[in-house]
């Protein structure tokens, strides 16, 4: 945990911290070594004193930003959309197992209940609340990461669109077909042809239960 780190970035006297949270300082201690374990609580109240999220406190490896999100729109169907607010902030999902440092995450931001209201097959690739790790080299360089040649990815144009499915050259230098295959879980979804991409980035992996890894999602403020 963080707790030490967030009190020094904080410039308040570990006395003064106890005190507020109402403690006796050996308790703090014992929260920053790890001697008792902090509860959700613990960390709420902590974050306040600090003025800092209890998620910085509670996890110790860097946020993953979230940068778009599955939905499901008034037509019940899926969409695929950026999930930056106005000022261009993304969310961040806080988790306690390693990530590589470059990835970013793909929320599928919807309900058992939404899902079960359109006629859309119920496979597990689209399971409620699910979350794709992506490997996003390709985002930071705008480059077209070669480990997303041919492999499931998610991929922004040159017009700053968002899309997703295999990415597969084709013999004009620059642009790219993105494929979906036509099975039961991507069924009604259009290939994209002859794109020219700003990046894109492979899929490594789905978590079907995020929060049975521990894993967060904290909105913008």
């Amino acid at each position: 945990m963080n707790l030490q780190e967030m009190i020094a970035r904080s410039g308040m006297q570990k006395q003064k911290v106890a005190s507020m949270k109402g403690i006796t300082p050996e308790t703090l201690s014992r929260h920053i070594s790890g001697k008792i374990q902090l509860t959700r609580r613990d960390a709420d109240e902590y974050g306040l004193i600090l003025n800092c999220r209890p998620q910085e406190i509670l996890f110790q490896i860097e946020p993953m930003p979230v940068v778009a999100r599955w939905t499901i729109n008034a037509n019940k169907k899926f969409t695929l959309s950026w999930s930056a607010n106005k000022r261009g902030e993304y969310p961040k999902m806080y988790l306690s197992a390693h990530h590589h440092q470059l990835s970013f995450a793909v929320h599928y931001d919807f309900t058992s209940k939404q899902l079960a209201s359109t006629d859309i097959p119920m496979t597990p690739w689209w399971t409620p609340g699910k979350i794709d790790v992506v490997y996003g080299k390709g985002r930071i360089n705008d480059k077209i990461c070669k480990q997303s040649i041919m492999s499931l990815s998610y991929a922004r144009t040159a017009n700053g669109d968002l899309v997703f499915g295999y990415i597969y050259p084709t013999p004009t230098y620059g642009l790219y077909n993105v494929h979906l295959p036509q099975t039961i879980t991507f069924g009604g979804m259009e290939e994209k042809k002859n794109l020219e991409l700003d990046w894109a980035c492979p899929v490594i992996a789905s978590v079907m239960r995020p929060d049975l890894r521990s894993m967060e999602i904290v909105e913008p403020s």
